[in-house]
Protein backbone atom coordinates (compact mmCIF):
# COMPACT_ATOMS: atom_id res chain seq x y z
CA UNK A 1 0.00 0.00 0.00
CA UNK A 2 2.64 2.54 0.88
CA UNK A 3 4.60 1.93 -2.22
CA UNK A 4 1.49 2.94 -4.33
CA UNK A 5 1.39 6.15 -2.19
CA UNK A 6 -1.18 5.63 0.02
CA UNK A 7 -0.10 6.61 3.38
CA UNK A 8 -3.34 6.95 5.16
CA UNK A 9 -4.41 3.47 4.13
CA UNK A 10 -5.37 1.73 6.83
CA UNK A 11 -5.01 -2.25 6.69
CA UNK A 12 -7.01 -4.64 7.78
CA UNK A 13 -7.41 -8.20 8.04
CA UNK A 14 -8.25 -8.87 5.18
CA UNK A 15 -5.82 -6.76 3.52
CA UNK A 16 -3.21 -8.75 5.37
CA UNK A 17 -5.00 -12.17 4.46
CA UNK A 18 -4.33 -10.61 0.95
CA UNK A 19 -1.11 -9.89 0.98
CA UNK A 20 0.06 -13.57 3.08
CA UNK A 21 -2.29 -15.65 0.54
CA UNK A 22 -0.72 -13.62 -2.67
CA UNK A 23 3.20 -14.25 -1.56
CA UNK A 24 2.38 -18.13 -0.30
CA UNK A 25 1.38 -18.72 -3.96
CA UNK A 26 4.49 -16.21 -5.16
CA UNK A 27 7.06 -18.12 -2.64
CA UNK A 28 8.12 -14.69 -0.99
CA UNK A 29 8.80 -16.58 2.79
CA UNK A 30 11.08 -13.72 4.20
CA UNK A 31 8.74 -11.00 2.90
CA UNK A 32 5.69 -12.71 4.30
CA UNK A 33 7.23 -13.91 7.65
CA UNK A 34 7.70 -9.57 7.98
CA UNK A 35 4.16 -9.05 7.05
CA UNK A 36 2.81 -11.79 9.67
CA UNK A 37 5.08 -10.42 12.09
CA UNK A 38 3.73 -6.64 11.61
CA UNK A 39 0.40 -7.25 11.83
CA UNK A 40 0.40 -7.32 15.73
CA UNK A 41 3.22 -5.26 16.32
CA UNK A 42 2.39 -2.45 14.03
CA UNK A 43 -0.92 -2.84 13.11
CA UNK A 44 -2.59 -3.82 16.47
CA UNK A 45 -4.07 -6.72 14.24
CA UNK A 46 -3.93 -10.15 15.99
CA UNK A 47 -3.50 -12.89 13.39
CA UNK A 48 -6.75 -15.18 13.10
CA UNK A 49 -6.74 -18.90 12.31
CA UNK A 50 -6.70 -17.84 8.44
CA UNK A 51 -3.55 -16.38 8.68
CA UNK A 52 -1.87 -18.96 10.22
CA UNK A 53 -3.23 -21.53 7.69
CA UNK A 54 -1.66 -19.13 4.98
CA UNK A 55 1.46 -18.80 7.17
CA UNK A 56 1.21 -22.70 7.15
CA UNK A 57 0.79 -23.10 3.59
CA UNK A 58 3.40 -20.52 2.49
CA UNK A 59 6.54 -22.86 5.00
CA UNK A 60 5.02 -25.93 3.23
CA UNK A 61 5.25 -24.91 -0.33
CA UNK A 62 8.58 -23.74 0.42
CA UNK A 63 9.87 -27.30 1.94
CA UNK A 64 9.77 -26.02 5.61
CA UNK A 65 7.50 -28.45 7.14
CA UNK A 66 9.22 -28.10 10.56
CA UNK A 67 8.42 -24.48 10.80
CA UNK A 68 4.70 -25.19 9.18
CA UNK A 69 4.51 -27.71 12.01
CA UNK A 70 5.71 -25.64 14.77
CA UNK A 71 3.76 -22.91 13.46
CA UNK A 72 0.39 -24.73 13.86
CA UNK A 73 1.49 -26.32 17.23
CA UNK A 74 1.96 -23.07 18.64
CA UNK A 75 -0.96 -21.33 17.40
CA UNK A 76 -2.95 -19.40 19.88
CA UNK A 77 -5.82 -20.95 18.85
CA UNK A 78 -6.82 -24.55 18.27
CA UNK A 79 -6.03 -25.80 14.51
CA UNK A 80 -8.83 -26.50 12.21
CA UNK A 81 -8.76 -29.17 9.13
CA UNK A 82 -7.83 -26.94 6.74
CA UNK A 83 -4.60 -25.49 8.60
CA UNK A 84 -3.54 -29.05 9.00
CA UNK A 85 -4.94 -29.98 5.49
CA UNK A 86 -2.06 -27.66 3.86
CA UNK A 87 0.83 -29.29 5.92
CA UNK A 88 -0.35 -32.60 5.80
CA UNK A 89 -1.21 -32.62 1.87
CA UNK A 90 2.65 -30.79 1.62
CA UNK A 91 3.76 -33.71 3.50
CA UNK A 92 2.04 -36.56 1.30
CA UNK A 93 3.08 -34.91 -2.28
CA UNK A 94 6.73 -34.91 -0.74
CA UNK A 95 6.55 -38.78 0.49
CA UNK A 96 5.02 -39.60 -3.08
CA UNK A 97 7.87 -37.64 -5.07
CA UNK A 98 10.63 -38.84 -2.31
CA UNK A 99 11.83 -36.00 -1.71
CA UNK A 100 13.55 -36.05 1.86
CA UNK A 101 14.58 -33.08 4.07
CA UNK A 102 18.66 -32.70 3.93
CA UNK A 103 20.16 -33.79 7.13
CA UNK A 104 21.46 -30.94 9.45
CA UNK A 105 24.89 -29.81 8.60
CA UNK A 106 27.07 -28.08 11.38
CA UNK A 107 30.81 -26.76 12.02
CA UNK A 108 32.71 -27.15 15.39
CA UNK A 109 35.67 -25.96 16.01
CA UNK A 110 38.27 -27.87 18.02
CA UNK A 111 41.78 -26.93 18.76
CA UNK A 112 41.37 -24.19 16.36
CA UNK A 113 40.72 -26.45 13.52
CA UNK A 114 36.93 -25.91 11.75
CA UNK A 115 35.36 -29.55 11.56
CA UNK A 116 32.50 -29.97 10.18
CA UNK A 117 29.50 -32.85 10.02
CA UNK A 118 26.29 -33.99 9.16
CA UNK A 119 23.37 -34.91 11.76
CA UNK A 120 24.04 -38.59 12.63
CA UNK A 121 26.94 -39.06 10.71
CA UNK A 122 29.24 -41.36 12.90
CA UNK A 123 31.61 -42.46 10.41
CA UNK A 124 33.19 -39.30 10.06
CA UNK A 125 36.53 -39.36 10.82
CA UNK A 126 36.50 -36.76 14.09
CA UNK A 127 32.41 -37.84 14.92
CA UNK A 128 33.65 -38.96 18.85
CA UNK A 129 35.48 -35.54 19.16
CA UNK A 130 32.34 -33.98 17.70
CA UNK A 131 30.09 -35.25 19.65
CA UNK A 132 32.01 -35.26 23.04
CA UNK A 133 32.47 -31.10 22.05
CA UNK A 134 28.85 -31.32 21.45
CA UNK A 135 28.02 -32.96 24.79
CA UNK A 136 29.71 -30.59 26.76
CA UNK A 137 28.21 -27.51 25.04
CA UNK A 138 25.06 -29.04 25.54
CA UNK A 139 25.62 -29.64 29.16
CA UNK A 140 27.45 -26.10 29.58
CA UNK A 141 23.61 -24.82 28.09
CA UNK A 142 21.98 -26.73 29.91
CA UNK A 143 23.07 -25.62 33.50
CA UNK A 144 22.57 -22.03 32.05
CA UNK A 145 18.90 -22.85 31.49
CA UNK A 146 18.35 -24.27 28.11
CA UNK A 147 16.18 -26.69 27.42
CA UNK A 148 16.38 -28.83 24.40
CA UNK A 149 13.15 -29.78 22.25
CA UNK A 150 14.05 -33.29 21.51
CA UNK A 151 10.31 -33.63 20.66
CA UNK A 152 10.94 -34.66 16.81
CA UNK A 153 14.75 -36.57 17.84
CA UNK A 154 13.22 -39.55 16.56
CA UNK A 155 10.96 -38.71 13.60
CA UNK A 156 12.13 -40.33 10.44
CA UNK A 157 13.93 -43.22 11.69
CA UNK A 158 13.08 -46.59 11.14
CA UNK A 159 12.61 -49.13 13.84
Amino acid sequence: MRSLGVKEARLDELTFLGDLSACSHGGFVDEDRQFFECMNQNWGIKPRIEHYGCMADLFSRAGLLDEAFSLVQNMPMKPNDAVWQDVAAVRQKMIKLGVRKPPGRSWVQINGVLLDYVGGDSAHKHASLIYKMLGEITMQAMREGYNPDLSELFLGMKE
